[in-house]
């Protein structure tokens, strides 16, 4: 269960405590799923006491305009009194199918990949999983929410399988803040590690799960405070992964070129999806990150030895009907680099309900969303 404390009542669901209240069960010893703090009930000095037992993971929140100066990061509420909550459906004519038929039209249909000629790394061993990498080299993008509703909707599609979502966004992972969980962490599996302790036996502890996703689907976070920079021990991670599931869905950080535990994901996957948004800030960014990827560009990490380039897929997101004009220039900017397997409108709406208010299912219904997912996990 969330705790949100605060001396207001939000559209939102969770355990609602005054600030008294959260000190004493805190004293007691409070466990929960999600923290919630807002910050017009704490002084500085208990906000850096919270931030600091939390390990960074509370979520400080606020309902005003203004936040004082020593808060660093925060979300904003709206604030409303409480009601029934309503779960939102979405209609198809939400989605316009036409946007992406008359934008790639006569486009192939997505082939198979063959990974044969993947090479793993060393401490991989016997590959078993499938592997689904998503990443990009911009933020906000939506590549967190899309290998999010990918893994969702691959659990739902197939009960019978085991399916983990691995948060390798070594620096800042947001997986967590996501679907609500904040502990624990692989931070955690890495205390015992350091002491020796690497199997998958051990692991699997500190996986969590969320109610508000298939019961088949298990998590693994990655700390988004104080990164483990260690290769070996994100490699091992790897391995305890493949090697006991069915599919793998691993969400990346936007540094692909500093962290081998990063880049070795693409090189090992064996389907890489990269989100962009329309934004002429992001698409540059992301045509760089395709040539780097394939070798293209000449860079110390990835060549074409790699054989990168054929497992690549492009999810383009907030797309409008609005300006057929740039989204047409942003599909012919990708067309001949990579293969465009989805195009998405702005979603933030929905995409709150999910992430906020754990409405994931809010998609389930809606066919031509779930026609471009479908593409994605194919």
């Amino acid at each position: 269960m969330d705790f949100i404390v605060t001396d207001k009542k939000l559209d939102r669901p969770g355990k609602y405590v005054t600030k008294d209240e959260f000190l004493q069960l805190a004293r007691e010893g409070i466990e929960a799923d999600g923290l919630y703090i807002d910050v017009d009930c704490i002084d500085e000095k208990l906000y850096k006491i919270i931030k600091d037992a939390s390990e960074g993971q509370a979520v400080f929140f606020t309902t005003r305009d203004e936040v004082p100066a020593f808060v660093e990061k925060y979300v904003k509420f709206e604030y409303e009194p409480a009601k029934e909550q309503v779960s939102v459906s979405l209609k198809d004519d939400d989605f316009d199918e036409s946007l992406f038929g008359k934008l790639v039209s006569g486009e192939e249909e997505d082939s198979a990949v063959d990974t044969t000629s993947s090479e793993p790394t060393p401490s991989a061993g016997d590959k078993v999983a499938k592997v689904y990498l998503f990443g990009s080299s911009k933020g906000g993008t939506g590549k967190t929410f899309t290998c999010l509703i990918s893994a969702y909707r691959y659990a739902k599609l197939n009960p019978d399988q085991k399916v983990a979502v691995a948060d390798f966004d070594v620096i800042d992972g947001q997986v967590g803040i996501s679907i609500h969980k904040l502990n624990p962490t692989l931070k955690d599996f890495y205390a015992k590690y350091k002491a020796g302790s690497r199997d998958f036996s051990v692991m699997q502890k500190y996986k969590v799960k969320s109610s508000n996703f298939p019961s088949n689907i298990d998590f693994y976070l990655a700390p988004n405070v104080s990164p483990i920079k260690d290769d070996e021990f994100w490699d091992w991670c790897y391995f305890n992964l493949i090697t006991n599931y069915d599919v793998v869905f691993f969400d990346s950080g936007i540094d692909y070129m500093n962290y081998s535990a990063i880049s070795n994901l693409y090189k090992i996957a064996d389907k890489i999806i990269l989100t962009t948004t329309t934004s002429i800030k992001s698409v540059n960014s992301v045509k760089r990150q395709i040539k780097r990827l394939k070798g293209e560009d000449k860079n110390p990490v990835f060549n074409k030895d790699d054989k990168i380039g054929d497992k690549l897929h492009l999810v383009i997101t907030q797309a409008t009907t609005m300006d057929d004009t740039v989204n047409k220039f942003v599909v012919n900017a990708f067309k001949s680099d990579i293969h465009i397997v989805a195009i998405f409108g702005n979603l933030t709406h929905q995409i709150q309900k999910a992430e906020y208010l754990g409405q994931w299912n809010i998609f389930d219904n809606i066919k031509k969303f779930n026609d471009s997912i479908d593409k994605i996990i194919k």
